[in-house]
């Protein structure tokens, strides 16, 4: 029994929004007739985050009063670990009765678990110990304050758009949306180099604004030559903001280090084009083919390690200069996505006896994705006249795929309806998907393969509108496997399992 650690988190989040919504119908003549519509949306945002952390430390010297008090509480433990004892053994603590089951189908050697109940009863006799020292059960006030934040966000949002239809063969969408976001986040800037920063982290809180507004236009055209034919085209411009995580405006100093939140992030923009045929017959069904690409700007990337060679660029103290720097930044390269899809949905009517019953969906998706993500080399090299090192950042990038982007999504769905019965079968398959890139390609990892089967059936009843239902999810429980690429070894797994919903539902 070496450390105890435990922390107490508090989020409060509080949303107050408004909108409304103007449509104006008109009629220009027999052929040309649409609606205009505009409106406007306002949402205010306060949150806060406060963390306590308590430890102790019981290989130094001072823990030895607490092992003292955990066996007298328990006299039992006396049996395996006598008084005065320097080592408390894990034996003492570990729960015998707790079974692993065969969770990640025993691939893995799992060790002891801790008897949880049994460790709250030692946490209060812990706590009870008179005058609590650094080693026993403290607050732990640097890991207590470096994450506490709290702010406000301000949306400002309107909109203008018309569907004008000239006919039944053209439908135009034109539109524009304004927003205008403004962020104000107060956290914690510290120095954790000075003595003791456990028992007395010098901090102090610091609040930035962050203002940025952008016009986001958009055109939808849809042509229908034929009754059987649909074109659709569409540009978009659209944008993610970052992580309120990201931009709270904290700085940690470490010793050589400093952890640095950029709080002047810039929303990821994304530039769409999509063109898409759809063709429709009753024997056919429902089949559309089309394409996509995307330009994607500002991207947000943990930078790498850089040295500090201004320490006032990023507002900190000059003894950090020489110091690495950790921070987040907008990628200045852009990223490219472009991608075709295949779907198609029919049922087949057409077929004798049961068989028209049957429904099959189709889906299938390539992506193609490119990005630059810049990288700095850290260059040191001794000036023989000062007897100092001299430091450069060398700026430089490297190419790979986007991240989280499979390159082929594949749908299927098969099924079958008759009178009040219906059964959907359904499969869904990713290619690897590229996880986390890095300049030596063999420490990049991608996710697996992934394949995942579905079943769903529903019965209506005879009786007061009643239905019953079964959903089987994961039926061959995949996993979510990341992997190395260099050495092909698992880094992460998600291990889900199979899940089974019954249940019966009332139509009122």
């Amino acid at each position: 029994f070496k450390t105890l650690n435990e922390s107490y988190q508090k989020t409060k989040d509080r949303q107050i929004a408004g909108k409304v919504d103007i449509k104006y119908n008109f009629t220009i003549t027999k052929q040309v007739n649409g609606f205009l519509k505009f409106g406007g949306k306002y949402r205010y945002k306060d949150r806060s985050f406060d963390k306590d952390v308590y430890t102790g430390d019981y290989m130094l010297s001072s823990g030895q009063k607490v092992k003292d008090a955990i066996l007298k509480a328990f006299p039992w433990m006396q049996k395996i670990t006598p008084l005065g004892s320097s080592l408390l053994p894990y034996l003492l603590f570990y729960n015998p009765n707790f079974d692993h089951q065969n969770f990640l189908n025993g691939e893995y050697h799992m060790g002891p678990v801790g008897n949880i109940d049994l460790m709250h009863q030692i946490l209060k006799v812990i706590k009870s110990v008179e005058n609590p020292s650094l080693e026993t059960y403290v607050k732990n006030d640097f890991y207590s304050k470096r994450e506490d934040y709290s702010g406000n966000e301000y949306l400002y949002a309107g909109y203008l758009m018309s569907e004008i239809n000239f006919g039944k063969h053209i439908k135009f969408i034109p539109g524009v949306r304004y927003e205008k976001n403004k962020t104000l986040y107060t956290g914690a800037r510290g120095d954790a180099r000075l003595p003791f920063p456990n028992q007395h982290y010098e901090y102090h809180d610091t609040t930035m604004t962050r203002i940025n507004e952008y016009f986001l236009p958009m055109i939808h055209l849809k042509l229908s030559p034929w009754d059987w034919v649909n074109v659709k085209f569409a540009y978009t411009k659209t944008l993610s903001r970052p992580d309120f995580n990201l931009i709270t405006p904290r700085i940690d100093i470490l010793r050589g280090v400093v952890i640095w939140n950029n709080y002047m992030l810039r929303p990821e923009r994304s530039e769409n084009f999509d063109l898409y045929f759809t063709f429709h017959e009753n024997h056919i069904g429902l089949f559309s083919v089309g394409g996509f690409t995307k330009k994607i700007k500002d991207m947000i990337f943990w930078q790498d390690k850089r040295v500090i060679l201004d320490p006032a660029e990023y507002d900190l103290p000059d003894n950090t200069d020489k110091y690495y720097i950790y921070t987040q930044k907008n990628n200045q390269y852009d990223a490219k996505v472009w991608g075709v899809e295949l779907d198609w949905q029919t049922n087949f009517w057409y077929l004798p006896s049961f068989l028209k019953g049957l429904i099959l969906n189709v889906n299938y998706t390539y992506i193609h994705s490119e990005a630059k993500y810049p990288r700095t080399v850290v260059n040191k090299k001794f000036d023989r006249k000062t007897f100092s090192y001299i430091y450069t950042n060398v700026d430089t990038f490297y190419t790979g795929p986007l991240q989280f982007q499979p390159d082929n999504v594949i749908n299927i769905q098969l099924g079958y309806d008759y009178k009040d019965f219906s059964a959907r079968v359904s499969m869904l398959y990713q290619s690897k998907i590229f996880q986390a890139s890095n300049f030596w390609h063999e420490l990049s990892t991608y996710n697996d393969p992934y394949w995942r089967w579905d079943l769903s059936v529903k019965q209506k009843l005879p009786w007061y509108g009643l239905q019953v239902f079964c959903n089987v999810n994961n039926i061959s429980g995949e996993k979510e496997v990341t992997v190395n690429y260099g050495s092909q070894n698992p880094t992460n797994i998600q291990h889900y399992g199979m899940t089974i919903d019954f249940g019966v539902r009332v139509k009122l």
